[in-house]
Order: C-alpha cells, then sequence, then structure tokens
C-alpha cells in the first residue's frame, strides 16, 4: 500500500511512508497479471470444468476476456460493442473547426466606424444556422438602461396609497 501508514513495534504506532505506485509501474502490474495462464472455471468441490471453458484452456486472462467481450458484441450487448470500439480499435479523433481571423486591431475599429450607427436602445441579435434551423447566438443592446432609483421611504408610501388593487388585502390587517 502506497502513502503514510502506520506500523505497530512492540504495541507502539510509527509512522511509515511508502513511495506511492507510478502510472507506468501499475501499468506494468495490470499487463503481466493479464498475460497470466487462465484457469478455466469448474463445477464447485470439483476439478471439473464447466461446459465451455474448455475452449480457453493454455490461453491467457487477456485472451479470454477478448473472446468473452467480442461474444457479448455478437450477441447484440452494445456495452460490448462499445467498449471494442473505444477501447481496442480507439475512439474516433474529435473534429475541431479552426478559425483565423487574420484582421488587426486598427482594422477591427475602422470596420465598426465604418458600421451605421444604432438608434437607442436597440438590440442586435447575432443569428446562426444549425441543421437549418436559425438560432439566436448573441443578442446585446447598443445602450445600458438607466441606472434604477435608489427606493426610499416616501416612495415606497406613495406607491402604496396609489395601489388601489391590494386594498382588499390589507383591509383585515
Amino acid at each position: 500500500m502506497a502513502g503514510k501508514e502506520i506500523e505497530f513495534r512492540n504495541g507502539i504506532p510509527y509512522p511509515v511512508y511508502r513511495e506511492p505506485f507510478t502510472n507506468e509501474a501499475v501499468k506494468t502490474a495490470v499487463l503481466n497479471s493479464l498475460s497470466l495462464q487462465y484457469n478455466p472455471l469448474t463445477l464447485p468441490g470439483t476439478d471439473d470444468i464447466l461446459p465451455g471453458e474448455d475452449r480457453f484452456i493454455g490461453a491467457t486472462k487477456l485472451e479470454v476476456i477478448m473472446h468473452r467481450v467480442s461474444d457479448r458484441a455478437a450477441h447484440g450487448d452494445m456495452e460490448a460493442v462499445n467498449f471494442i470500439y473505444d477501447r481496442i480499435l480507439g475512439k474516433p479523433k474529435q473534429q475541431t473547426e479552426n478559425i483565423n481571423v487574420a484582421v488587426n486591431y486598427q482594422q477591427f475599429i475602422k470596420e465598426l466606424a465604418a458600421q451605421p450607427p444604432k438608434p437607442e436602445g436597440a438590440i442586435t441579435v447575432e443569428v446562426r444556422e444549425v441543421n437549418g434551423v436559425q438560432i439566436a447566438e448573441r443578442a446585446t443592446v447598443s445602450s445600458a438602461p438607466p441606472p434604477l432609483q435608489k427606493p426610499t421611504a416616501k416612495s415606497f408610501l406613495s406607491a402604496l396609497a396609489s395601489d388601489d388593487d391590494d386594498d382588499d388585502l390589507m383591509d383585515g390587517i
């Protein structure tokens, strides 16, 4: 076991540190284990090999695993099919789109200045098309809304006095 451990000597605990396993050491241990010979399954309490296990006599553990996964995939187990595709044949390379824009900052400012001015409070929506469907990607307002006024006790009371819809709610209070 890697990491900090406690070792007891004459009933007294002593901290002991062991070097953790590296990824390479774990990979080597797993590959060594998978390269060992497979012992076919037997009936409990006997040395009789279970039916179908005789085909694995002399095979390594990795070979048996691959036979069993391929059998499950052949019988329609989609998890086994995906395992074969992902782990054995390899996942497909992910496609990425790289758009290089050859515009420097000064050109960008000139193009921005050449655009017609937008009316006060106008909303600009950028739209892109995906599989024939238009999707709004970004909406921007050309000017900021006016700042909110901080409420005061006077404005709160005047709002209450002008609200006639809630009078019936206030009657019982």
